[in-house]
């Protein structure tokens, strides 16, 4: 998932079109870079890990027993235990990272103990059952594990922050968001969440270019990249340069302003665009939209100042 971009794409400080914005977008898809310079509103998938941190956030009192009741799923409680208990002895029995996120591991919750219980999961996981099970993963055990790698306690505080990141030349700022773990002894953790494979070395580069300024005013604070599904913990060792992420942004943000917008995530097929908020765009009745086929060649014409003009 990408929810870190698309947040800062919709964040009202970014002000749009933002061409820092575009660019990431490009560098993303540039399809997806072409719906959001054309004014199109993203709707972004489903993310359990985001949703875990967001809740915490704005509510660290609220354990997760309080959100199951405001939610109307209290029913679910043993459910929620079983399935903890048989990630432990799964993690007892296969010494992998995260074993319950295997095939031969898939925990699903009887039908008739799912029974009347659609419309909450509706309202509040997307409509799936699988986003239940893997928001629960996430509270109850991957948090956890981030914790325990970046050698936190258990109970840091927890605030989304937006930091600028200033990429040289004439392009303004972008405000992007982190995640911000604090202890009471001034330990803090800066983070972002990130599967391998999404857009790595220049997410890495936007959590590198966040934390240097922090280190400037001498305040200890450490930038780890959290993966969601092993619940593993990293350094940002992928990002680049500063001088090489300056000149792909400058340059991602040229191609974001003229084109062309190939539809690269959906020529590897649907499933490369599950963590795109332009999906309804792209797909038309589960088919590929046919105005995508002059996509490949498309590009502004500069007469269209108010989509262009970056």
């Amino acid at each position: 998932m990408i929810t870190d971009l698309w947040t800062a794409v919709t964040y009202n400080a970014n002000h749009r079109p933002h061409p820092v914005a575009a660019a990431l977008l490009y560098a993303f898809c540039p399809t997806a870079a072409y719906w959001y310079l054309a004014g199109a509103v993203p709707t972004p998938p489903f993310d359990p890990a985001w949703q875990v941190l967001s809740h915490r956030a704005q509510a660290p009192e609220k354990g997760l027993k309080q959100r199951l009741a405001e939610w109307g799923l209290s029913a679910l409680e043993m459910d929620v235990y079983h399935y903890f208990s048989s990630v432990k002895i799964a993690r007892n029995n296969h010494p992998v990272p995260a074993p319950e996120t295997l095939p031969i591991f898939r925990y699903t919750i009887p039908p008739e103990r799912r029974f009347g219980l659609q419309n909450p999961i509706n309202d509040h996981f997307a409509g799936k059952w699988d986003n239940f099970i893997e928001y629960i993963r996430v509270w109850l055990i991957v948090s956890r594990d981030w914790l325990n790698y970046a050698q936190l306690p258990q109970t840091p505080n927890l605030k989304q922050v937006f930091l600028p990141i200033s990429p040289g030349g004439n392009l303004p700022p972008l405000h992007y968001p982190f995640w911000l773990w604090t202890t009471d002894d001034q330990t803090s953790v800066l983070s972002l969440i990130l599967s391998p494979g999404e857009l790595e070395p220049i997410r890495h580069s936007l959590l590198e270019e966040a934390v240097r300024p922090l280190f400037l005013k001498k305040q200890q604070t450490h930038a780890y990249v959290f993966n969601p599904t092993t619940g593993q913990v990293s350094s940002p060792l992928m990002a680049l340069s500063t001088e090489t992420f300056r000149s792909w942004i400058a340059d991602f943000a040229l191609l974001a302003r003229n084109g062309p917008y190939p539809p690269l995530r959906a020529a590897q097929g649907r499933s490369a665009c599950q963590s795109c908020a332009f999906t309804h765009l792209c797909y038309l009745d589960k088919e590929l939209n046919p105005q995508l086929n002059a996509f490949t060649t498309l590009r502004h014409k500069s007469g269209n100042a108010r989509q262009t003009d970056l």
